[in-house]
């Protein structure tokens, strides 16, 4: 089955915007797949006549005509649509957070990731976008892996890491450590953190810098000194007396962080850690440098990985 991509998106709707959703209504849009990678192959391929682009605008009119009329949204990212006849095969299904994938998926599997989201059985779906993909066949998939993947909207989670047997009994402790060892010299992070162990594993909380509000205005800058304008009078920084003192009262405080979290008992058995966003409230900055950096090493140095 093939959908054809609206020619001109949404119309958007000037009218002012409500906020409260008190009837949990929901505007979903099924789309495609590589709306936010057009620039990248091999969807630059599918995008020589404006196609995703058309796409991505619908997904933002949606969005907005959402907003302003005081629903939530959701963008559902589907691969081909392959029609149904592989019963008895069993789907291997995969949801992700955002435009990240690139398989096919059966039409009832589409279907059924559909309506559980309408249904209100997928909380985390809203305001936000997500992808699936189902390879196989069209076989019924249980409720259990459903709300497993669905599970990586929560944060939203940006690895999972499956552990071989008996591994678990000196992970918990592992990563306490490593959370902590970020915290020490030669270690660091772009940003300022701090550390909390925690009973599944640790929370690393990003801090503010004061410096979020001034672009180019770090931590090593002096007032008065430092990094200068050159149209500043005095050639002190661009930063006025207040936008100062604004910064000094935001310097260490909470913006954002990342829980690593040690399961046991997961589908298909075993343990497992997992690394997701969290705190992340209204006006947080995604820490994407530092981020990277604990990923990295957790994918390299954790102990005991299926």
């Amino acid at each position: 089955s093939q959908r054809t991509p609206p020619g001109g998106g949404a119309p958007k709707l000037p009218i002012p915007v409500q906020p409260d959703n008190p009837r949990g209504r929901l505007l979903l849009v099924a789309s495609a797949q590589g709306t936010n990678r057009a620039g990248i192959m091999p969807y630059v391929m599918q995008n020589v006549w404006g196609q995703l682009d058309n796409w991505r605008k619908a997904e933002q009119d949606a969005q907005l005509g959402a907003k302003v009329r005081g629903f939530d949204w959701s963008v559902a990212h589907l691969g081909k649509l392959i029609p149904a006849g592989a019963a008895g095969r069993a789907a291997e299904l995969a949801v992700a957070p955002g435009d990240v994938l690139s398989g096919s998926v059966s039409l009832l599997v589409a279907a059924e990731a559909i309506a559980r989201v309408l249904g209100g059985r997928v909380p985390t779906a809203r305001n936000s976008s997500f992808a699936v993909q189902a390879s196989g066949g069209d076989q019924a998939i249980a409720t259990e892996i459903w709300d497993d993947q669905f599970l990586k909207l929560v944060g939203p989670e940006l690895v999972r890491l499956p552990l071989k047997a008996g591994a678990d009994s000196k992970a918990l402790l592992w990563l306490r450590e490593f959370a902590l060892s970020f915290k020490k010299a030669g270690n660091t992070l772009p940003t300022p953190i701090d550390v909390i162990p925690m009973d599944d594993g640790a929370k690393i909380v990003f801090l503010k810098s004061g410096f979020e509000l001034k672009r180019g205005y770090d931590d090593d800058d002096k007032v008065g000194g430092g990094k200068q304008d050159a149209g500043s009078a005095g050639g002190a920084p661009d930063l006025g007396a207040r936008e100062i003192e604004r910064a000094a009262a935001l310097r260490g405080r909470p913006d954002g962080g990342l829980r690593l979290i040690l399961e046991d008992g997961v589908v298909g058995g075993g343990a497992r850690v997992r690394a997701y966003r969290c705190d992340m409230e209204e006006g947080a900055v995604v820490k994407e440098m530092s981020e990277s950096a604990i990923l990295r090493r957790l994918r390299k140095e954790l102990p005991g990985q299926a």
